[in-house]
């Protein structure tokens, strides 16, 4: 039996949703959808571009086209043929831009996902904010994060608020005890390698820190800046103490609680999955000051240990603190943080999900 299957009333009608993505294996919100459409009441279908399609059991549907105008015509059929009520848009732009035109278009209600909070002033700042298109022409967004309070923000101009609603991700792995008590003596980093992850400086702090206190850093993941990672590594003679994994599935259960740390400098986040799954893991974490992470600590009460500032410096001061705690001190602040999980289960975040499906599809 599903975790979800206590539904609403049988005889609710169901919606028919058409999530649009570019990935089926990517991140946390491929991995968020997928758990989503396993264990949703409403019939959940999935369109992602062909050649990024993973063997699955749920109603997955290629797209053929990688062109934006062809696209949107192979949504605009999907659409009609599949009888769809809601058209989800997920990321990226390429694929979200037509599939709303197409929605609009065929008279369908749409839902924009907002997964990560846009950078400030600088690299990525028009990036992050296209899919504000996507946002404001649609019925519905939902965001994964909580928004830091702005006095003036674009989004309070555009009205964003007044149809945001947040739906915090879902652990879908078993709380594990916390191990043995150990310090650790490893940094575990995991995530897509892009800038605003920021792995770089922790092959920075490792060099400020005796091996004696840290002996290796562990990087999981893959992404465009990998080679620039292996450079830094190999520039700085550290080649040797930091170790390459690419991507990893599950990757909790291939690293060891008793001497890993877990380590997330972001600049900016959604709500990250990597912390929650380290945490039910029995990891404990070291996370960036960013807003994101500040609020949702506020919110649901999880105790990571807070970086003072997002620097190499800050890091390896960090970390030589960190591990001068007690071992018992250490295990004590991972069973607590484990207590935020009972409100990041499957069930309440799907069942969330399917009242904003029931909502937005009977308003039409």
């Amino acid at each position: 039996m599903r975790e979800c299957d206590a539904h609403p009333k049988a005889a609710e009608r169901k919606q028919t949703v058409l999530h649009v993505i570019s990935h089926m294996k990517k991140g946390g919100a491929e991995k968020q959808l997928q758990i989503l459409a396993k264990n949703s009441f409403h019939i959940n279908l999935l369109a992602v571009i062909e050649a990024n399609i993973v063997e699955s059991d749920l109603q997955v549907i290629p797209l053929k086209s990688t062109g934006m105008f062809d696209l949107y015509r192979e949504i605009k059929s999907l659409i009609r043929e599949h009888s769809v009520d809601i058209v989800m848009l997920w990321l990226p732009e390429r694929v979200t831009y037509p599939a709303l035109l197409a929605a609009k278009t065929c008279g369908c209600r749409t839902i924009s996902a907002d997964r990560r909070n846009p950078r400030g002033l600088g690299a990525g700042f028009i990036r992050d904010r296209l899919k504000y298109i996507c946002h404001f022409f649609s019925d519905m967004i939902i965001s994964n994060y909580l928004l830091p309070k702005k006095t003036f923000s674009i989004r309070k101009l555009l009205r964003f608020p007044s149809k945001l609603k947040v739906i915090l991700n879902a652990v879908d792995i078993e709380v594990r005890e916390p191990l043995s008590l150990y310090r650790p003596n490893k940094i575990l980093f995991v995530g897509r390698l892009v800038p605003q992850k920021n792995a770089h400086l922790l092959i920075g702090a490792l060099k400020k820190v005796s091996p004696n206190i840290i002996e290796e850093l562990h990087i999981v993941g893959d992404g465009p800046e990998k080679i620039k990672l292996e450079k830094i590594a190999r520039k700085e003679d550290l080649f040797e103490r930091v170790v390459f994994h690419g991507q990893v599935t599950s990757w909790w259960s291939k690293f060891d609680p008793k001497g890993c740390l877990v380590v997330l400098p972001s600049s900016s986040e959604g709500m990250s999955n990597v912390v929650f799954e380290a945490i039910a893991s029995g990891f404990p974490t070291i996370v960036s000051d960013s807003a994101e992470f500040k609020s949702l600590a506020k919110e649901i009460n999880f105790l990571p240990t807070f970086l003072n500032d997002i620097s190499e410096a800050s890091i390896a001061a960090e970390l030589t603190r960190f591990t001068k705690h007690e071992a018992t001190f250490i295990n004590q602040k991972v069973k607590r943080s484990q207590l935020c999980l009972k409100q990041l289960t499957i069930a309440r975040m799907v069942s969330s999900y399917d009242r904003i499906f029931k909502n937005v599809g009977s308003a039409q």
